[in-house]
Order: structure tokens, then C-alpha cells, then sequence
């Protein structure tokens, strides 16, 4: 999401409404470290943060770190369509994933907070 947003060209996609996972690189590769080394981990988990953000925030959040501005218009479906032919459906999901089991199995994220999140990525 970052590149047409440095290209001055970042705009929330479709509704915008829809609801978009996140997770930090550490996070993820922590994660993946302790399902490796915890025999107690089984089955699938959501590697995410626990807190979803809308794409219209993250696009805000992420042109707001970049110094970079955001079109008042959303991207329409019609033209993420013509852009990424069946691909376009993937941006236009909503996921409100739960984090919870990941949380149960006494995991600490190091991001929770997107902007921290953000901060880090892009200082």
C-alpha cells in the first residue's frame, strides 16, 4: 500500500470500510518462532495484530508517516478491476480477524498500537 502512496496517488480502496489484519514484521517472526520452539501450539492461528484497522485508516495512518497526502475519493471497484483483473477482489475483502487464540498461548506482541507500528517501519 505504501508505493502509491509515496507516488501521491494513495486513495482508500472501494468503500474503504473494509476490515484489514495487520501485523509487524518482529511480531510475525516471533511469532513463527514460538510455534516452532511451543509443542503446545497446534493448529492454525491468525497472525495478526489484535487490534484490525479499516483500510481507509490504514491508508491514512501510513500516508500520515510518510508525509505523503490522501485523495478525498476512494479507488472504485471498477478500477481496481481494470488494474488487477480477478486480483482486485483481494484488496476489497473485509477480515475483522480475532487474535485470541494467539493471545491465549501467553504471546506478547511488541505492536499493538498501528502508529508504533508505523514508527518504526518508516523511521
Amino acid at each position: 500500500m505504501a508505493k502509491p502512496i509515496k507516488l501521491f496517488v494513495g486513495a482508500p480502496l472501494g468503500s474503504g470500510k473494509q476490515w484489514m489484519p495487520w501485523i509487524h514484521l518482529t511480531d510475525i517472526i516471533q511469532l513463527f518462532t514460538k510455534a516452532v520452539e511451543d509443542g503446545e501450539m497446534q493448529g492454525a492461528y491468525n497472525a495478526a495484530a489484535p487490534y484490525p484497522v479499516t483500510n481507509k485508516l490504514l491508508t491514512e495512518r501510513i500516508a500520515s508517516h510518510l508525509g505523503r497526502p490522501v485523495w478525498p475519493i476512494h479507488v472504485p471497484k471498477v478500477v481496481l478491476s481494470l488494474a488487477l483483473g480477478e486480483m482486485s477482489i483481494l484488496p476489497l475483502m473485509s477480515s475483522n480477524t480475532v487474535a485470541q487464540k494467539v493471545l491465549d498461548t501467553g504471546y506478547l506482541f511488541k505492536y499493538v498500537d498501528l502508529d508504533e507500528a508505523l514508527k518504526e517501519i518508516y523511521s
